[in-house]
């Protein structure tokens, strides 16, 4: 459940408080979604179970709590293979966090699909999945949110190079809902 609700099993971890976190790098015939919520796990199911499979062959599909309560993440095995960008827009579609998709296709649009050294998309879990082996593991002192962690992360480094702290979308404060006409844009005529 990650370093905020994880119970720590190992006498490792207890004694001294160290994480081992388990990477799983999207391949040409998987789907990686991150649902924050029930609703959106029934959201992905309910799309793939009335989906057409002359545009998406689902072969199968696992789902697993993500490490942070209540979350989860849901794999979808495809029959045959799909480009990183094609995969991107369906784990949008399919309702999978809005931005983590961002941030996956940035990456796609940078250049970051180069497998199997670097990739866009992938999934970071504090406990192995059982569809398949993890890719790579880290024994990183947190979730992989913060910069002190991300820029010296042994993984990131392989996977994201220098994006791997990178952010692309610069969000400040917050807004207030006005109905009407709205006001013109900060620093705009």
């Amino acid at each position: 459940m990650g370093v905020y609700g994880r119970v720590w099993e190992s006498w490792r971890e207890r004694a001294w408080g160290i994480m081992k976190w388990y990477w799983y790098v999207s391949r040409p015939n998987e789907l990686f979604l991150d649902l924050d919520n029930q609703r959106a796990v029934l959201f992905a199911l309910e799309k793939l179970e009335r989906n057409n499979p002359d545009y998406l062959a689902v072969r199968d599909r696992y789902l697993y709590e993500s490490g942070t309560p209540g979350h989860y993440h849901l794999i979808v095995r495809v029959y045959g293979s799909m480009p990183a960008m094609e995969r991107a827009i369906w784990e949008l579609y399919l309702g999978s966090d809005i931005r983590r998709q961002e941030y996956v296709m940035m990456r796609l649009q940078r250049g970051l699909d180069g497998l199997p050294l670097t990739s866009a998309d992938f999934l970071i879990t504090p406990e192995p999945y059982g569809f398949r082996k993890p890719d790579l593991e880290c024994d990183c002192e947190g979730k992989h949110k913060e910069k002190r962690i991300t820029d010296d992360c042994p993984v990131m480094q392989v996977l994201l190079e220098d994006q791997r702290s990178a952010v692309y979308f610069a969000l400040k404060g917050t807004m207030k809902l006005q109905l009407g006409k709205l006001p013109p844009m900060k620093g705009k005529k």
